[in-house]
């Protein structure tokens, strides 16, 4: 579970062990994503009532480390919406956005000599939700 709230974050995590199919195909308002909550819902906190998922972010993602600094790199690629809940977002088809996401897992980017040249290149410093921008292509704020 993702909250983000401002500028600050909260990530809990939990392990579950779930069906790779039925999580592959399920139609987002099933009523197992609520089951599956309320199950695993001892993170500290009451969740709302009748939470669900509204879409479904797809992206490849290509893993490496810096051996200079041996700092963690993802490259998100190929993002965009793959499953829509239709009860709560009705009529709308499924889109990609043309960004790439560049994240450095680690406690300082000053070490990154290399980063330099991803600036050159086009990218920029920030933060970015790959959720955020996938639900605007729903609103039209593109």
């Amino acid at each position: 579970m993702k909250r983000k709230i401002g500028g600050s974050r909260k990530k809990i995590r939990r392990e579950l062990s779930l069906d790779r199919d039925w999580l592959t195909n399920a139609d987002l308002s099933d009523h197992v994503f609520m089951d599956i909550l309320r199950e695993n819902a001892d993170i500290g906190e009451l969740l709302p009532c009748g939470l669900l998922p509204s879409v479904e972010v797809c992206y490849r993602r290509y893993r490496f480390v810096c051996p200079a600094t041996m700092t963690g790199v993802s490259l998100d690629t190929s993002i965009g919406v793959g499953r829509v809940n239709s009860f709560l977002i009705p009529g709308i088809a499924c889109g990609s956005i043309s960004s790439v996401v560049i994240e450095l897992k680690g406690e300082s980017r000053d070490d990154v000599s290399w980063l330099n040249k991803v600036y050159e290149a086009g990218f920029r410093s920030g933060s970015f939700s790959k959720y955020g921008e996938c639900v605007s292509i729903f609103l039209g704020d593109d």
